[in-house]
């Protein structure tokens, strides 16, 4: 409910810009050059399983992730685990929702020196793939 106020929220903003009412939304963003709110909410996700896993922030990696300890994954060696689950609660959930969008980060992203870097770089990387709508 609250995610469906706060996508609701976000496109009616761009309907008060002049010249932008009749316009569907994936449209608005388009002309403003912005993210739709599925992709800025991954981003964000993004950002703060980067912190998780760096110790950046006070949680522990192991209450949200299954890290893999394997050397022989394609790609970077930060891989996470899907946690199997039956109640959407569960599998729609921050540790869920990030797992495959993570998993397919390549390195040089992933291995990012600071925050401010990462947040630069996730930029560089089309997301939309994994949005529903």
């Amino acid at each position: 409910m609250y995610q469906m106020y706060q996508y609701r929220q976000c496109t009616d903003h761009h309907k008060r810009i002049k010249g932008l009412f009749a316009l569907s939304y994936s449209e608005r963003l388009k002309r403003l050059q912005l993210d739709s709110f599925c992709v800025r909410r991954l981003k964000s996700d993004l950002i703060m399983c980067y912190k998780i896993i760096n110790n950046l922030v006070d949680l522990d990696c192991s209450d949200f992730f299954v890290l893999s300890n394997s050397n022989r994954t394609r790609g970077h060696s930060c891989k996470h685990f899907t946690q199997q689950c039956s109640l959407d609660v569960r599998k729609y959930c921050f540790a869920n929702r990030v797992v495959e969008p993570w998993n397919h980060l390549p390195d040089h992203i992933v291995r990012a020196s600071s925050v401010g870097l990462f947040c630069k770089l996730i930029d560089t990387v089309d997301l939309s793939g994994y949005c529903r709508y």
